[in-house]
Parts: structure tokens; sequence; C-alpha cells
């Protein structure tokens, strides 16, 4: 009775851990909601107002949109002062909307302002601050030359493999990198065995979207053009 009454204790014992943890992370799990709803909830209004700006009642006639890029990108370090990953969330928006008007360079002091904001936050090895740091890059190859650009997608590459799933989107993004990179050193140079590397590269790039958004998914089809290129 003695024996059977210590396994009835320990039973009971061990069912209250197993309740207690799964209530502790459904706890952490609704709060991780309500922080992303609040977040989410900030940064709409953010581009609320923003968008406000550019109304002719409001910015005058002749608002451009660069004026509002410039006018948000100034706003967000005193609006998200005490929220540096939801300032480093905007800044990157912001720059790649710069790029996107064909404008890099003034995309690119917002986009390092954003890097340093995730590296204080985060560190350098998260996957946030990694692929901060691949926008980066990508904004920075629209005007610098391959032999700056090159060197540092090689050594981004290393470190989103050594910490990165190999199934992890910045991954598959790494690996179009990687392909654009020896693709164009190899016709740069005539240089076949980059060429190769390259076109390995864009074979890997397919393969693992393939296994991890299908065979008929945009990306995967891209990817498959990409590589037929």
């Amino acid at each position: 009775e003695t024996a059977a009454a210590l396994l009835l204790v320990a039973g009971l014992a061990g069912a209250v851990v197993v309740s207690t943890r799964a209530m502790l992370s459904a706890q952490a799990a609704r709060g991780e909601a309500e922080l992303e709803a609040q977040r989410t909830t900030a940064m709409n209004n953010f581009l609320v107002e923003t968008l406000r700006s550019a109304d002719p009642r409001v910015g005058g006639r002749d608002v451009r949109v660069v004026d509002v890029l410039a006018q948000a990108a100034e706003k967000a370090s005193t609006t998200f002062a005490d929220q540096p990953r939801l300032e480093a969330t905007m800044l990157e928006t912001l720059g790649y909307t710069y790029a996107g008007l064909g404008q890099p360079q003034d995309g690119e002091p917002l986009l390092k302002r954003a890097l340093e904001l995730r590296v204080a936050a985060l560190g350098p090895t998260h996957e946030d601050t990694l692929t901060a740091e691949n926008q980066l890059i990508e904004t920075q190859a629209g005007y610098e030359p391959l032999e700056t650009i090159g060197p540092r997608f090689e050594d981004l590459y290393g470190r989103v493999e050594q910490y990165l799933p190999a199934t992890h989107p910045l991954m598959m993004t790494m690996l179009n990198n990687m392909a654009y990179v020896y693709l164009t050193r190899g016709m740069q140079q005539e240089d076949v065995k980059s060429l190769e590397r390259g076109t390995d590269f864009a074979r890997r790039s397919l393969e693992v979207r393939v296994e991890v958004l299908g065979r008929e998914a945009p990306d995967t089809r891209h990817a498959r053009n990409s590589l037929a290129s």
C-alpha cells in the first residue's frame, strides 16, 4: 500500500509538472501574441500617419514619395525610441522602398541603422540580424562593384550556413545571391569554374525550394527559370 501510495504521489507530481509547463507555455504564447498585436498596431498607426502626411491638404500640392519617406525616417527614431525591433523593421521597410524607387543609396543609411539596432537587441547571429545584413548588402549591390559586394555575400553566406537550418528562408535567398556572385564573376572574368559553381548554387536553390515550397510555387518556378538561364 505504501509503495502504491508513493507511485500515486509521484504520478500526481508528474502530472502537476506537465500541467504547469503547459500552462506556462500557453501563457507565454498568449503574451507573445499580445506583444505582436501591439507591435502591429503601432506599425499600422505609424504608417497611417505617414500616408496622411502625403495628403495635399496637409503636405502641400507637390508632395513627393521621397519626401514622405524622409519624414517617416526622421519620425521613426523618436516614435520607436524604446522599441528598437520596431524601429528596425520600419527602417528596413523605408530603406527597401527607396531601393524600389531607384534610389538605393538614400536607403542605405536606414538599412545600416536597422542592422545596428538588430545587433544590439538580438545579437549578431540571430536570424533577423542576418536577414537585415543581407538586405543591406542586396541594396548596396545596386551601385557597388562585385569586387566589393562578392566577398561580403560570401562571408554572410558562411555565417547563415553555420547558424540557420538549410531550409530557412534566408538560406534560400543566400543561395540565389551566391549564384549571382559566381555567375557574374564567371561572365566578367570568363572563368568556367566560377560559372560552374554559380550553376551549382542555382541548382541547390531550386532543390531547397522544391522541398520547402513545392514544385509549383511561384518562387520555385522562378528558381527553375534562373537555373535554366
